[in-house]
């Protein structure tokens, strides 16, 4: 499903593996589309502005709630017990605070071209391994406090993720 609005392409794709022995296994797949920054229609201009900042008091009230300290390298080792298995591009969750529920985390941005072949690599908008981290990010938000992780938990399906190529200040 996509739309007629010229601000917005559509593609479709998927996410596979291959192992040592050719097997290939696809991970995911799905639809994403680029929408092009678009003329904000004036009139509506506060309705935006005020969305934005519902989104950083969210944030600062999650800071601001002294939610107990997590070692990221236990959770690590924790989710890698119950078969969730990252290796060190993917491990870059710093600092996490949970609660019930709820969670905020801080996340550093890999060097990922020091693993590709002669340092190549493609611009990403977000690189895989940072969206990767941000969806690892729902395992600690997702677990009541002080609640050991007994099975793998990832999420099966997305309905809309919003990712953009810039970030001002919170």
């Amino acid at each position: 499903m996509g739309t007629r609005l010229s601000t917005f392409h559509w593609t479709e794709f998927t996410i596979s593996c291959r192992t040592h022995q050719g097997v290939w296994t696809q991970h995911c797949s799905g639809l994403v589309a680029v929408r092009y920054k678009a003329e904000v229609n004036k009139d509506f201009s506060n309705e935006k502005a005020a969305e934005i900042e519902r989104h950083r008091a969210e944030y600062r009230r999650l800071v601001d709630a002294n939610l107990p300290v997590e070692d990221p390298k236990q959770i690590y080792a924790t989710m890698g017990e119950v078969g969730l298995q990252w290796g060190p591009t993917f491990t870059t969750l710093t600092e996490i605070n949970s609660g019930d529920y709820e969670a905020h985390c801080v996340l550093e941005v890999p060097s990922t071209k020091n693993w590709m072949p002669l340092g190549f690599e493609y611009p990403h908008i977000i690189h895989p391994a940072c969206l990767d981290s941000v969806i690892q990010m729902t395992i600690p938000a997702s677990t009541p406090v002080n609640t050991p992780l007994q099975n793998a938990r990832i999420p099966r399906f997305i309905e809309s993720f919003y990712i953009v190529s810039y970030l001002s200040q919170v």
